[in-house]
């Protein structure tokens, strides 16, 4: 049987980020995250693996930042 939630250590993991950087997410409701009953906090695989996807960036979108290091 597969898992379908991840703890906030897995989900580090899982992700390539460290727990401290995933609990900052978790902060600044930047990464989907579910609390029931405020307890312990879960991530759904399929959501992270969505929101993972939403940040590729296309060759054809310039990154803002890359252009001010070049120009600097």
């Amino acid at each position: 049987m597969e898992k379908t939630y991840l703890s906030v250590r897995e989900a580090a993991e899982y992700m390539g980020y460290s727990v401290g950087y995933i609990y900052k997410l978790i902060a600044n409701n930047a990464l989907p995250h579910y609390a029931p009953n405020k307890g312990r906090i879960m991530f759904k695989i399929s959501e992270l693996d969505e929101w993972i996807s939403n940040g590729k960036k296309s060759k054809e979108e310039p990154d803002p930042k890359a252009e001010y290091l070049v120009i600097r």
